[in-house]
């Protein structure tokens, strides 16, 4: 997926739910197709933010933010500090929706909220 995004130009990658790291990650996929490539992971468990952070601390293109899709405010606040919101981003749900708990527990059209919020994030 991240690949076919970077070929198809996406240069920005927003990673909701991200969850523990695992390899290749999706800015290692990214910027092996794209050296630029931007990417923030987000996750609300505290392990998994620890260990989004640990590998990137020395990545100038590539942040960690904590929070979920109950917190899009605070998660775009903070994705806004390394993505410009005014070019294209891939939305990365591939952690998110994994349990029927999750599933039943999400906020009404959760991704169409962030697609909302990003543009408030720009005004």
């Amino acid at each position: 997926m991240v690949r076919f995004l970077c070929g198809a130009g996406i240069r920005q990658f927003l990673d909701i739910g991200s969850g523990l790291p695992a390899s290749p990650n999706v800015h290692e996929v990214a910027q092996a197709c794209a050296p630029d490539a931007r990417v923030v992971y987000v996750d609300n468990d505290p392990m998994a933010f620890l260990h989004a952070e640990a590998p990137i601390a020395t990545d100038s293109i590539t942040s960690a933010v904590r929070g979920g899709l109950r917190g899009h405010e605070r998660v775009l606040r903070g994705a806004a500090e390394l993505l410009d919101f005014g070019k294209p981003v891939a939305l990365l749900f591939l952690g998110t929706c994994t349990t029927s708990r999750t599933m039943t527990t999400l906020p009404p059209r959760s991704p169409a909220t962030f697609r909302r919020s990003r543009l408030e994030v720009n005004s």
